[in-house]
């Protein structure tokens, strides 16, 4: 049954409130309309849209992404496995070079050792510091006991330099008046330089 001004009117309302009626129930026929119209242009596109997906899903399968997943999964994991491995080398390779220079080791030569150093050989402990620091330095001085810098002053070649030379401090050493023993300390002590 169709909403006519008579059928109003049999209901006792006003003109105005006729016209407001009406008004309303355009506006509302009018808004229901265009939504007709949106979801018959939306079904249209469905068929089209259910035949790309049927095509998607069969594609899907034809190119085994599971395969393709597991493959950059493992990739990925290969990566960082080599990374943390890259870190751990650099860890080790710091902290030797640290023990070449404790040791005295000829600064022209640490790069050299370093290069040939198998460091898979040497390990860390849990906070990533090298284990068994003793047996490495014994080894450095066993090994590369050719490049070990001795301390020459006088013309006289000491491992250990002579208590009178200065203490451990920087502006005692800067105290030394003879040049070659001032440089020889100074090498000696780096660490204080730098």
């Amino acid at each position: 049954m169709a909403l006519t001004r008579s059928m109003l009117k049999s209901m006792n309302l006003t003109d105005e409130q006729i016209n407001a009626v009406i008004e309303e129930h355009t506006t509302a026929k009018d808004s229901l309309k265009q939504q007709i119209k949106d979801l018959e242009a939306k079904y249209a596109d469905y068929d089209q849209i259910k035949n790309d997906f049927q095509k998607l899903s069969a594609d899907v399968k034809k190119d085994n992404w599971k395969e393709k997943y597991d493959s950059v999964t493992k990739e990925f994991d290969d990566y960082k496995k080599e990374v943390e491995e890259n870190h751990q080398r650099d860890l080790k390779k710091e902290q030797y070079k640290q023990l070449l220079i404790d040791n005295n080791i000829n600064q022209k030569q640490i790069e050299s050792i370093l290069e040939v150093t198998k460091f898979d050989e040497i390990n860390l402990d849990e906070n990533n510091k090298l284990e068994n620091v003793d047996e490495i330095n014994e080894a450095i001085k066993n090994k590369w006991d050719g490049f070990i810098v001795k301390n020459t002053i006088s013309g006289v070649n000491s491992e250990i330099p002579p208590s009178n030379l200065g203490g451990t401090s920087k502006d005692e050493i800067m105290k030394i008046k003879d040049p070659v023993e001032r440089q020889q300390e100074i090498a000696n002590h780096l660490e204080l330089f730098t």
